[in-house]
């Protein structure tokens, strides 16, 4: 069985590959602390609005056999985008305050697990529900 067709699978399969894209890009961030002139980046979550409107048109549900549905989500590309800081920027032009990058970092792996544990119990659901067990 692929799981990854599974739409709930899918969204979360998603969500983690979002969240490792942002930790390697904090990472990135942390790693060029000293570097003049380097302005922090955060990568861009989607927004539901975003995806029902890069979506609008591949929404409709492709039946394949008759009361079977099917929906795939947009799993993609994510936007770095600049990253706006609450403190000022060094006199060097380097945006980076590592305290702010170690909360994010903190966030997002606590997200990163709370997706992995929540995607554990549903294969666990799956598998009791299919007999496996």
């Amino acid at each position: 069985m692929d799981l990854g067709k599974i739409t709930l699978f899918s969204a979360m399969s998603g969500r983690m590959a979002y969240l490792s894209e942002r930790q390697s890009v904090l990472a990135e961030n942390i790693a060029n602390a000293n570097t003049p002139g380097y302005q922090a980046m955060d990568v861009k979550e989607a927004s539901f609005e975003q995806f029902l409107q890069r979506g609008s048109s591949s929404l409709a549900p492709a039946v394949t056999r008759p009361g079977h549905m099917s929906m795939s989500t947009g799993e993609g590309n994510f936007a770095k985008q600049e990253q706006k800081s609450s403190f000022d920027i060094t006199p060097t032009g380097n945006s980076v305050v590592l305290e702010e990058q170690m909360i994010k970092m903190n966030e997002t792996a606590m997200n990163y697990e709370a997706t992995t544990m929540l995607y554990k119990k549903m294969t666990l659901m799956m598998s009791s529900a299919i007999g496996d067990r």
